[in-house]
């Protein structure tokens, strides 16, 4: 009775399995992550700029290793307060991974009632200074 293999060749670990899937799985998360109007402009971007998508790498994979729903939203919140996105490329043109497509992959993981951070206009309003008392518009 000979041993079946693990992978497609022979010889192939499990751990050289699973990693292959992760990395399948990495690249597919991040092609359905991207804008949409980012997905024909990212190939051209990765040979000009290969380091454009640095952030956006990082994210998907730091997702992916999260073991907790605390995890998972502390990779998103270092993702939504990391410099690089405040550039003309990633934060007028949005040519990066949407923030809100992957929020909709972590409830789709961890539940609907998972609490996950703020986009960053919700943050900006939140952190706003509220109206002094006495100082209304219309006096």
């Amino acid at each position: 009775m000979s041993a079946e293999p693990f992978g497609d060749r022979e010889g192939e670990t499990i751990g050289e399995v699973y990693a292959a899937a992760r990395k399948r799985a990495e690249r597919r998360l991040f092609w359905k992550g991207l804008y949409p109007h980012a997905v024909p402009l990212a190939p051209f971007l990765m040979i000009l700029r290969p380091g454009h998508f640095k952030a956006d790498r990082e994210l998907i994979h730091g997702l992916a290793n999260a073991t907790s729903p605390q995890q998972f939203r502390e990779e998103i919140s270092d993702y939504l307060l990391n410099p690089v996105n405040s550039g003309w490329l990633r934060g007028q043109f949005r040519l990066r991974v949407s923030t809100r497509r992957v929020e909709r992959f972590a409830r789709l993981c961890l539940g609907p009632d998972t609490p996950l951070p703020q986009d960053r206009r919700s943050r900006r309003a939140a952190e706003a200074p509220l109206p002094r008392k006495g100082r209304a518009k219309d006096q």
